[in-house]
Formats: C-alpha cells, structure tokens, sequence
C-alpha cells in the first residue's frame, strides 16, 4: 500500500492524499463511447444524490462550497459536462458532513488549447449555472436569481 500525495499546489485547500491498493488495466466488455483514462474509487457509505436528499439538508454553506468547488473546474482545466442531480451525492445522505461530485465520464480536459478557445468551451457549458440550476430545482424556486437572492440572505454570496 502506498500513499501519494495528489496535489500540494497553492490553488488546493488542504493536503489530500489517495491510498492507492491496487493497479490495473480496464478492459470493457463491450465498445464504450468513452473509455476513462483513470478510475478513481471511494467508499460513500449511505450517499444520497442531490435528488433523494430532504432539501432542509442542504444548507447554504454547502451550496457554496458545491458552487465554489464547480468555479474552479473550468482554470483547472475541467469542464464536467454532465453536473446533473445524480452526480452529486451529499454524505451521509440523512445527516450529511459533506458534498461529492462525481462521474467525471464525460468531462472536457484542457489540452493545448488557445485561451480564448478554453474560455468559450468553459462558458458554453457552464457546469457553474447547471449546478445552480439543480439547487434550485431542488429547494423549489423558480429561478437561478432566486436562488443567489437566498444565498446572498444567508451570508453565503456566491
């Protein structure tokens, strides 16, 4: 077992550090449309997606930290490309600590493109306002403005 550390550079909060156990390689049974170039495993014990979860769970504080998260995607070279409800799982779903975004299968990495070309990528498919789209949903308002009016209201600006 050896324990790597996955980034100690100034834009990450924290240190974080992946135990990897095993290796291997991936080999579908069937042709897929996307083949990942790495699979990452975690344990979420009683996960719930942002669709099963009581909406009185999810508090400004972790839709900040969702939104916040999903900003620094696209200067990371990241566009998700399919943040829908599904994706985002709250841990544990009945009482949850934390928020998890996961199924990274179709996301948009930066390769050598010109800048202009990367920032019109990112803001076409706006991972940020999908995010806000769901929450939303969730919490029953009508609209993304709606929802920023609530988070402005709860010190949590976004």
């Amino acid at each position: 077992m050896k324990a790597l550390p996955i980034s100690r550079s100034s834009h990450c909060k924290g240190a974080a550090f992946l135990v990897a156990f095993g290796t291997g390689t991936l080999t579908p049974p069937d042709a897929r449309a996307i083949v990942p170039r790495v699979l990452l495993l975690e344990y979420l014990p009683d996960a719930k997606p942002l669709s099963d979860v009581d909406p009185s769970l999810i508090t400004p504080s972790f839709m900040k930290s969702l939104i916040d998260t999903v900003d620094t995607f696209g200067p990371l070279g990241v566009v998700h490309d399919d943040l829908n409800p599904g994706n985002i799982l709250f841990v544990p779903g009945d009482n949850p600590t934390r928020a998890v975004i996961i199924d990274f299968g179709s996301a948009i990495l930066r390769e050598e493109d010109p800048d202009e070309q990367w920032t019109e990528a990112v803001r076409f498919n706006n991972d940020p306002r999908g995010l806000k789209v769901a929450l939303r949903m969730k919490l029953g308002m009508e609209t993304v403005a709606e929802l920023n009016d609530y988070l402005a209201s709860h010190s949590a600006v976004v």
